[in-house]
């Protein structure tokens, strides 16, 4: 099946990456990539992630060398391998030119996860002794019995760390942020996480099961769409179930129509929300960044504005193809929303037409690595297959489905 419009989105995702990342020689903050457009100068760690991706996927269209790829990856993992990190977790944000952490922001966990993974396709893609060697450092070196605690009689991993008083998240003294007692992104933890209690982690997040009309699934506590996503642009959990039975896929496929379907629901109150535009997420908005909820959720209340992300549309493609090919038809046509990269990061139609002028990195590596699962499995397949994921899997006793 082809999809020309969707070929062409593509192309312009990864270009965001090849624009937005710091290529300049001899840089401290080499291979780092903006966490947005807006503020290009702060770089974010799980964007670099999603950078390595859109190398492999540049390679793959012909727009890139294999070599100049694997000449910024070398680059790149000089820079990852001299970075201030936390007991190997790296800052949530960067300063792109030096390197240095910006600001007082945690040392973060799914941020640090996300880089990761990007890792984990590049040593799968380039099959390198010395891409390989630096790899296995950069993820060795992770202390994760630094960041296991325990929530309620049960242990779970830490959310982040931050030393400052007045650090980003620290509410009270310093040190270890909240923590993964829910099921949400974190997905990948316990896939790369090494430990004979991995297993046990995994089995240790809260599973509500929640409800909207027919769609029955297990939700984190808010309810928001990328939670699903997120885990599963980089994974290929389709085939996988895990020792209860449970399918990561079937549950995110189920949570992806439930969103629809509320959204469609609640479209007598919310002139943009439609058939094709849907979704509770977190993106930006009339009145800044902000995350939706939609039910079921821990409080039961619905959070929205009425915005809608492209982040939900592109990102719901793996799931439900037959909605998004015309949602991405109808979200072509809304005045200033497709740009140089791709749709603008969300849209509001409650009162004048408001259209991001901002791309967030995050949300367009996502979008990418969606596009992707649906044209080609590039990245699910080197991540899936990594003997690491699929030692992980083994630890986790997931198994395939049938």
């Amino acid at each position: 099946m082809k999809y020309p419009k969707l070929d062409d989105m593509f192309l312009k995702t990864q270009h965001f990456f090849l624009d937005y990342t710091n290529f300049t020689d001899g840089s401290e903050g080499y291979g780092l990539t903006s966490d947005h457009s807006k503020l290009p100068e702060r770089a974010s760690i799980a964007a670099t992630g999603f950078m390595f991706c859109a190398l492999i996927l540049a390679v793959e269209s012909h727009k890139l060398t294999k070599d100049s790829a694997k000449e910024i990856v070398f680059k790149t993992l000089k820079t990852l391998k001299r970075l201030d990190h936390y007991k190997g977790f790296y800052p949530h944000f960067l300063n792109r030119s030096t390197g240095d952490r910006w600001g007082l922001c945690e040392y973060s966990t799914i941020d640090t996860m996300l880089m990761m993974m990007g890792l984990i396709a590049i040593d799968a893609y380039f099959n390198d002794v010395n891409i390989k060697k630096d790899i296995d450092f950069l993820i060795d070196r992770i202390d994760w019995s630094s960041f296991i605690t325990i929530y309620q009689g049960k242990k779970v991993f830490a959310m982040a760390y931050n030393p400052d008083k007045e650090g980003d998240y620290v509410q009270g003294q310093p040190g270890y942020i909240y923590h993964w007692h829910m099921y949400a992104e974190q997905l990948m933890m316990y896939l790369l996480y090494d430990g004979d209690d991995a297993k046990e982690l995994y089995d240790n997040l809260e599973r509500p099961i929640g409800q909207f009309n027919h769609y029955t699934y297990v939700h984190s506590p808010a309810n928001t769409l990328f939670i699903y996503h997120f885990p599963l642009a980089f994974i290929d959990t389709k085939n996988y179930e895990d020792a209860n039975g449970f399918s990561i896929y079937e549950n995110a496929k189920i949570a992806t129509q439930a969103h629809q379907a509320l959204s469609q629901s609640l479209s007598p109150i919310y002139k943009t929300f439609h058939t094709y535009a849907f979704g509770f997420n977190a993106s930006d908005t009339p009145k800044g960044y902000r995350v939706f909820h939609a039910i079921p959720n821990h409080t039961n209340t619905v959070k929205t504005d009425g915005t809608v992300s492209a982040l939900s549309i592109v990102g719901a493609y793996p799931f439900m193809p037959k909605i998004i090919q015309p949602s991405l038809e109808y979200l072509s046509k809304i005045p200033g929303f497709n740009g140089t990269y791709g749709f603008m990061d969300a849209f509001n139609q409650e009162n004048d037409l408001w259209v991001s002028d901002k791309i967030i990195a995050i949300d367009k590596g996502l979008e990418m690595l969606s596009i992707d699962a649906v044209l080609f499995q590039t990245i699910h397949k080197l991540v899936t297959n990594h003997a690491r994921i699929q030692q992980g899997m083994k630890r986790l006793s997931w198994k395939k489905r049938g």
